[in-house]
């Protein structure tokens, strides 16, 4: 094994120093101490990967994931993107889940150097200018803080960039089209061992993902996607409702347990809330948002919309309903509109609708 070295906290730890366990650890933090700890075993031969799942969807669960179907993970990868023993990569993502334990696991079996920077929004502000990046991971509201905090141009500087976690908004996409590096959507879930399909976003724009090597694709009777892996010989059941383009591409649509039926017409959540958001981009309303049901007596699901602010003025809110009655069919337009000060999410950094509709329904109840 190439012995390149993991920096974090701004000290250098030679992979070679970690797996003979030659390193002191008495300065660093305890998130930093549970990286060094992590690898230390990987490189000692750790069989098998006790983790847990995102709970973007449900409750979180550990799983174990095999060694072998790890580093197979990592091939894949390897290949799909061209990564090179030598390269930088930044790891800027939590690494108590699979994203960010994988760019650990990539670095080490490549032979790639990786430096360490506390989850947060903009990584950049822990990085050093001096250090140049090769390839990171991010998530999409890190996307957006980098640009936000004005520092696109050093994420330019990167030979690849990978998105995942979440799905792109408008203004996230707009983002990614004023870079000129190689930008790929990722599609995968801790079970598949992180991801098994890739999207280009840049330069040139893909509007399907593209599964790996030895991945294919098939859907259920419910147009629901089945992940494929025959290296593993394990077949892998989604909610993701997608169009199937043949048995190595598709286009995601949206999640299977986010179609409401209101009134008899079925709506997929995820296509509503894009051309809403479009809408309130275009009103200088960019505020993120969701779609959530409610029974009805009469539609047995009513439709309404929760957006991330205050609560705007009577006469904003009218132009907000009147543009959604201009782009969206009747039947889909939100019913009423609520308000909540800050999104809650996921420790991966996904909104948690759940819990976020909780907290609403809290303080409805108290007003």
């Amino acid at each position: 094994m190439i012995s390149n070295f993991i920096r974090i906290e701004n000290q250098e730890f030679l992979f070679d120093q970690l797996r003979k366990g030659e390193f002191n650890t008495t300065q660093l933090s305890e998130y930093s101490k549970s990286v060094l700890a992590f690898c230390k075993d990987w490189l000692n031969g750790l069989p098998e990967l006790t983790i847990n799942t995102s709970g973007s969807t449900g409750k979180p669960k550990l799983i174990q994931l095999s060694r072998e179907d790890i580093t197979y993970s990592v091939e894949r990868t390897e290949k799909a993107l061209g990564l090179k023993p030598g390269f930088n990569a930044l790891c800027c993502l939590n690494t108590d889940f699979i994203a960010g334990k994988m760019m650990l696991i990539r670095s080490m079996e490549i032979g790639m150097n990786v430096i360490v920077v506390p989850p947060s929004g903009n990584p950049y502000k822990f990085l050093e200018p001096s250090i140049s990046i090769n390839f990171i991971a991010l998530v999409p509201y890190q996307l957006q803080a980098v640009e936000e905090q004005r520092m696109l141009p050093m994420l330019n500087q990167v030979d690849c960039v990978i998105i995942g976690g979440a799905p792109l908004t408008s203004n996230q996409e707009e983002i990614v089209n004023q870079l000129e590096t190689r930008v790929f959507q990722t599609y995968g879930m801790t079970e598949t061992v992180s991801h098994v399909a890739l999207k280009r976003l840049s330069p040139q724009k893909e509007s399907h993902f593209m599964g790996l090597e030895k991945i294919s694709f098939r859907v259920d009777h419910e147009g629901r996607l089945v992940i494929l892996d025959s290296k593993s010989e394990n077949e892998f059941y989604t909610n993701d409702i997608v169009e199937l383009i043949d048995q190595k591409r598709f286009r995601w649509k949206g999640r299977f347990d986010n179609v409401v039926n209101s009134g008899g017409y079925k709506i997929q959540l995820e296509s509503v809330e894009k051309l809403i958001e479009e809408k309130l981009n275009k009103l200088g309303l960019p505020f993120r948002s969701f779609l959530f049901s409610k029974p009805h007596p009469q539609l047995g699901e009513e439709l309404n919309l929760l957006i991330e602010s205050h609560r705007l003025a009577f006469s904003i809110e009218n132009k907000i309903t009147k543009s959604f009655k201009e782009a969206i069919p009747k039947y889909a337009v939100p019913k009423n509109i609520f308000y909540i000060k800050r999104f809650i999410h996921t420790n991966t950094d996904k909104v948690n609708r759940k819990l976020t509709l909780e907290k609403v329904n809290m303080m409805l109840n108290n007003d």
